[in-house]
């Protein structure tokens, strides 16, 4: 802790960084106060680092503010007296939104609309089934709870517009070529079963198997998990998309985030999850060199989440690697670690990993998994399963204990979820950026 002094010199330092950073110069701690110690130049820096990342965040938000408005701004029109250095970036982040806004399409217009469905109407074609409600809709189009009285159970029905019909596709082909390669029951328990297809006649639709829990983002409503806590669901969902990566042709998800992750049971700890949304997942290319689509008719349809994508992902929407699914995977268990989607503010969150009892190489192949200028220390999800399990040996008796714990508080009239730390700010949510 900084006493009031350094406290007060910081400040000014920071405002003087900013003054100079307006005017065109981009100082380090170094430059900015050259006798200071290691220590606190090293604080000044990661000061530094935190404020340029905002002023970027801002000038992002600002340009999809104004691009909403009809206007489509350069980085130097944003920003005139930013560095060179500094311009360059922002134009390469306000390239990738360029791209994904000019793709998020309204659901409805006079030449591409969604039939209106009622609650208590019959589904079109579909005459046992019976609309119960609207469970979202946005460009893809819309997605209803059913009832199916033959079946007597709830399904979900997903209608598309002619615009999302190409990612819809995608999905189908997608899953129907896991339930073909696979007669293992881990697969049906790994991912969310697709029922039946309507496409080709109108209204276009996929009916899928109901999970009830919600989503993953919606099951931990801005809360922070325990470090062995949030190894083990992740270690989880690393196992499940090994099974995609390990076919003759491994299968990306592509988007991989805690809305396409659902919960089929809350509790006990550890939730059983499955994944859903193959829209824009695709078969790796080094499986498909001679027959996947051409590099412009992928990138067309297929775009990618901000913040869970890897930065080859985003400057390339058509890539297809199983290594993105690593990175998206590791964005995830930092945001049950600590509810942010992305490490901010120089090293202090890895100081926060440490003081909730995460050792060391446990945090550093974290952060590998998350830098963007490293190569991935995992090709697939395989990989990271085997060395989460490495880093964690007694992950599995960890939580083991920790369900007897949970079941005596129970017994004791406490909430199960009590051993949840509570995060100090609710989960962010991305801006967003294409379709899901």
């Amino acid at each position: 802790m900084l006493d009031k002094h350094w406290s007060e010199e910081l400040e000014k330092l920071l405002e003087q960084w900013e003054l100079l950073y307006r005017q065109g110069f981009d100082q380090c701690a170094q430059q900015l106060f050259r006798n200071g110690t290691s220590e606190f130049l090293q604080l000044l820096q990661e000061q530094i680092d935190q404020h340029r990342e905002e002023n970027f965040e801002e000038a992002r938000d600002q340009w999809l503010d104004e691009f909403d408005e009809g206007k489509d701004h350069t980085a130097r029109d944003l920003r005139p007296n930013w560095p060179e250095k500094q311009l360059k970036v922002l134009d390469e982040r306000i390239a990738v939104c360029r791209v994904a806004q000019r793709k998020v399409q309204p659901m409805r217009d006079d030449n591409d609309e969604v039939e209106d469905f009622k609650v208590g109407g019959t589904v079109p074609g579909n005459p046992d089934c019976t609309f119960i409600k609207l469970l979202g809709a946005g460009g893809f189009g819309q997605a209803w709870l059913a009832h199916n009285e033959r079946m007597h159970k709830d399904v979900v029905f997903k209608f598309c517009s002619p615009r999302a019909l190409t990612s819809l596709k995608n999905e189908t082909e997608l899953l129907a070529r896991i339930d073909k390669l696979s007669n293992d029951e881990r697969f049906k328990d790994a991912f969310v079963q697709m029922l039946a297809t309507h496409i080709g006649g109108q209204p276009h639709y996929v009916t899928y198997e109901f999970i009830p829990g919600g989503n993953l983002r919606q099951y931990m409503k801005g809360r922070c998990l325990k470090p062995f806590e949030a190894s083990e669901v992740i270690l989880d969902l690393a196992e499940k998309v090994a099974l995609i990566h390990a076919l003759p042709d491994p299968i990306v998800h592509r988007d991989l985030k805690p809305e396409n992750i659902l919960v089929v049971r809350s509790a006990p700890f550890p939730p059983v999850l499955k994944i859903g949304d193959f829209g824009i997942g695709g078969v790796s290319f080094s499986a498909t060199a001679a027959d996947r689509k051409t590099t412009k008719d992928y990138a067309e349809n297929f775009f990618c989440t901000q913040g869970y994508a890897s930065v080859e992902q985003e400057h390339a929407p058509w890539r297809r690697e199983p290594s993105d699914d690593v990175h998206a995977l590791g964005v995830i268990w930092n945001e049950l670690l600590t509810s942010k989607v992305r490490p901010r503010g120089g090293k202090e969150w890895m100081s926060q990993l440490e003081g909730m009892g995460m050792k060391d190489n446990q945090i550093k192949f974290l952060e590998r998994l998350l830098d963007d200028n490293e190569t991935p220390p995992c090709k697939n999800a395989a990989e990271m399963a085997v060395e989460i399990r490495r880093l964690f040996p007694d992950l599995r008796q960890q939580v083991q204990n920790d369900i007897k714990e949970i079941a005596a508080r129970r017994m004791k009239g406490e909430n199960y979820r009590d051993y949840i730390i509570p995060s100090k700010r609710p989960w962010p949510r991305p801006r967003r950026s294409a379709p899901s």
